[in-house]
């Protein structure tokens, strides 16, 4: 396999001719360690990279059960993490958290754990938001787009009931110029 460049590590001196071939012969065993850890840090992103693309690939379907795909979205992300030696990394953790929480309400009605309000992970009470917002603004086989009013009055209606987390809406309700530029980016056919 070709070794693919990364970037390069760049050694300054004040002096002109300061590193001598000792001085280099010094310096190699630090640059190959250093070498080696961009090299690991790049590998665990790339796993990352592909985790995220895998898991919001597994949340975007959907399963006529009430909450066995989120079981089952967390059981896969278990395994993944595990096989990719990733337990104990905490992105991975919020991936996970991700994956079990986006279902959950803050008044304990959702799924799969019935988990009430800050026992959902802050990363799934945000991607609950956007997961639910994307499904109102854009068109399905089976209903069209709403508005960005309705939209928001729909939201704001759920976080009165108590299943979203209102700071959540909030932040995504002020951030309208770039909900729009999204929302137009990804807008299906």
């Amino acid at each position: 396999m070709a070794a693919e460049l990364l970037g390069f590590l760049f050694f300054n001196a004040f002096e002109p001719g300061a590193f001598t071939p000792e001085h280099l012969d010094l310096l190699a065993p630090s640059v190959e360690l250093i070498g080696l850890m961009i090299s690991h840090e790049v590998a665990e992103m790339n796993s990352l990279r592909v985790a995220v693309r895998l898991a919001l690939r597994m949340t975007g379907l959907r399963d006529p059960e009430t909450g066995a795909h989120v079981e089952r979205g967390v059981e896969l992300v278990d395994q993944m993490l595990a096989g990719l030696r990733l337990v104990a990394d905490p992105k991975m953790e919020q991936l996970r958290n991700v994956v079990a929480g986006h279902h959950e309400k803050l008044d304990g009605s959702g799924y799969p754990f019935g988990l009430r309000g800050d026992q959902i992970s802050l990363e799934a009470r945000i991607v609950a938001v956007a997961d639910i917002y994307d499904a109102l603004t854009q068109a399905r086989v089976y209903k069209p787009a709403l508005s960005e009013d309705e939209s928001a009055r729909i939201l704001q209606e759920m976080v009165a009931a108590d299943h979203l987390d209102g700071r959540c809406v909030a932040a995504l309700l002020e951030a309208r110029e770039q909900r729009l530029a999204i929302a137009a980016a990804y807008r299906e056919p």
